[in-house]
């Protein structure tokens, strides 16, 4: 399979982590500033030790001990080669209660001011406890403001981080019409929102049996 084009500038982000005994991963794309730059070792490796401790901060009281925060990785996808860094750890959720099954998930949108159909980019978050529900299909109004603010600080954690560039989260767009694009376009995310309902991820149930 050949190569993907490059993203100048652009930092693959992965959040590792294990719902009991499944993996998880959650992606983010932060580009290096405005006029997006190659990114030097130092500033990666920056990025993912911070990133890491702001996903403890603000998700880690949001969820159980059954999801556990693994290493955050890093990679610069200017070149085929870019640099990499990994910030390594094992941090379990601290949210008291009967954690809910692990195909349920909450759902957090992230927003840019690209206006089409589909592709928009969301975060799906396990590990959320029978007290955060309102009933079988919703969450509570305090999940949903808790969640919110801590979702907008984790966005706002980005552009603080320490890094020499100025780091923007971005959504990567390689494909148009099912063609892949000469040059990814990346459109800054700006916001988010967390959707009342309570989302399905039915493969964390693991294979049938």
């Amino acid at each position: 399979m050949p190569a993907l084009k490059p993203a100048t500038g652009i930092a693959r982000l992965v959040f590792n982590g294990t719902l009991e005994s499944t993996p998880t991963a959650m992606v983010w794309h932060i580009q290096g500033g405005i006029t997006p730059v190659a990114w030097s070792q130092n500033d990666l490796n920056l990025l993912v030790t911070n990133a890491r401790a702001s996903y403890v901060t603000q998700f880690g009281p949001r969820q159980a001990p059954l999801f556990t925060l693994g290493a955050v990785t890093a990679q610069d996808l200017t070149t085929e080669d870019g640099l990499s860094a990994i910030a390594s750890g094992s941090t379990a959720g601290v949210r008291a209660g009967t954690a809910l099954p692990a195909n349920c998930a909450l759902c957090v949108s992230w927003k840019t001011n690209r206006h089409f159909r589909g592709g928009h980019s969301r975060s799906y978050f396990p590990g959320l406890t029978q007290t955060d529900q309102t009933n079988a299909t919703s969450w509570s109004t305090t999940t949903l403001t808790n969640w919110q603010t801590s979702a907008t600080a984790f966005l706002q954690s980005f552009t603080t981080n320490g890094t020499s560039l100025n780091s923007i989260p971005v959504m990567l767009s390689r494909w148009f019409q099912k063609e892949e694009r000469d040059v990814p376009i990346a459109w800054p995310i700006l916001s988010c929102t967390v959707d009342n309902r309570i989302d399905s991820q039915r493969r964390r149930l693991g294979r049938d049996r």
